[in-house]
């Protein structure tokens, strides 16, 4: 799956959070470069991934909801899907 910072996400969650799951638009993409950085957080930032090369990494994104808007972030393993109709159109 390919994402990108502005796509809008849908995030498998632990917990009962919403039926197991929480929406937002990506803003930070991060790879980890070693085996011991599964979030990327010593690694690089880039601005679109394609999941299927398996790599470590997560993604940061802005959830708005009925409980206020606020920060999260998730291994790339948790993203459920890209929702294309509700991502941030790009610039031409």
């Amino acid at each position: 799956m390919l994402i990108k910072v502005g796509d809008y996400i849908s995030v498998k969650t632990s917990g009962n959070y919403l039926s197991g799951y929480r929406y937002g638009t990506i803003t930070n993409i991060s790879i980890g470069t070693t085996k011991d950085d599964v979030a990327g957080e010593s690694g690089v930032s880039v601005k679109d991934y394609d999941t299927d090369l398996k790599y470590l990494g997560s993604v940061s994104y802005k959830n708005d909801d009925s409980f206020g808007e606020s920060d999260h972030w998730c291994y790339f393993l948790d993203i459920e899907a890209v929702h294309k109709e509700l991502s941030e159109e790009e610039d031409v």
